[in-house]
């Protein structure tokens, strides 16, 4: 996915090159910890922009690993358009061994979710923006859960508000997905890695790794993550080490409360710190109850404030004038 804004800073800039003999990449917009991502026409449709995003695989994965993880996104582009997901259009391998993965996406004007929220003009408008994009990603996980594709890991680089509409778009589905259990320190992935070493430890549930039956409980533990830097800044364990997986299993999370930017309402506290709950059995279920748990929210700080109105009409019908009225 590429994000474009206006004063946005590139890590590198690159002549043209082609790839795969179609698409010709004209300039990087970002590195990750192992993928750079790069704006690119595809030369089949010269008016289609996409996005490029490359997978530097190389020193962690086995040639099986490489083909799981194609395979996992082959089977992402199958998931029924949806109009929060970012789609992939291809992938295919490259780069020593073909070892090197490149994923072709489609191309969306956005800006970060982080961002959108925390330039809101007031606190409440922050907290509705939150919501809002808690709302967009639920709607995505719970299509890609229907498919049988779990969303392990969600970073906040993978979630844009797309420019003219507001619609939450998150990509990547498909991506961080099972692909995952290939390359963490879990003993029984070693066949498929190389190197085996914790890549997103500070956004995602090491519980899966050690769990027979991996759920949407663990995906609900990556949204929590994910609000808890959307909120605060940062998230609650930074640092892609060992110890971050430590303190994701034994260290309780940092209060949110205590590191939130801006200031949020008891209930939505309550949502975010059920989705990070060390014990996945006391997690919201899938994200479509934490969806539903948002709806109950929202109506929850709706219905005081039409009740009060309500109880000041009923008073000016009959004469009687509240505190407010008396003092104009």
């Amino acid at each position: 996915m590429t994000i474009r804004e206006p004063n946005i800073e590139r890590k590198s800039e690159l002549k043209p090159k082609i790839v795969n003999g179609r698409f010709c990449l004209f300039g990087s917009v970002g590195r990750g910890y192992y993928t750079e991502r790069y704006r690119a026409t595809d030369l089949q449709d010269e008016d289609r922009q996409v996005s490029l995003k490359h997978y530097l695989m190389v020193p962690h994965f086995t040639e099986i690993g490489a083909t799981i993880f194609k395979w996992h996104v082959e089977n992402s582009m199958a998931i029924d358009p949806h109009p929060n997901i970012i789609p992939n259009l291809l992938v295919f391998g490259g780069g020593e061994e073909q070892r090197d993965i490149f994923v072709i996406q489609e191309h969306i004007e956005g800006v970060p979710a982080t961002t959108w929220v925390n330039n809101a003009g007031s606190p409440k408008q922050a907290v509705d923006r939150l919501i809002h994009v808690l709302e967009g990603i639920c709607n995505a996980l719970t299509a890609a859960e229907q498919r049988r594709e779990l969303q392990y890991c969600l970073k906040p680089g993978d979630v844009l508000i797309e420019n003219g509409s507001d619609v939450v778009k998150v990509g990547d589905i498909g991506v961080y997905a099972d692909h995952l259990s290939y390359m963490s320190i879990s003993s029984h992935c070693s066949s498929y890695c190389s190197n085996p070493v914790p890549i997103v430890t500070d956004y995602w549930d090491i519980r899966m790794e050690t769990s027979i039956s991996p759920s949407a409980r663990n995906c609900v533990y990556a949204l929590g993550i994910l609000a808890y830097e959307i909120v605060t800044g940062l998230p609650p364990f930074g640092g892609r080490t060992l110890s971050t997986l430590e303190k994701h299993l034994h260290e309780p999370i940092p209060p949110l409360v205590d590191r939130a930017k801006f200031p949020l309402p008891d209930w939505l506290l309550d949502v975010i710190n059920k989705c990070l709950e060390k014990d996945p059995a006391l997690r919201f279920k899938d994200a479509s109850c934490v969806s539903s748990a948002l709806a109950e929210g929202r109506q929850s700080d709706v219905q005081p404030t039409l009740a009060n109105r309500i109880l000041k009409g009923v008073g000016k019908l009959f004469g009687s004038k509240d505190k407010s009225d008396a003092n104009d």
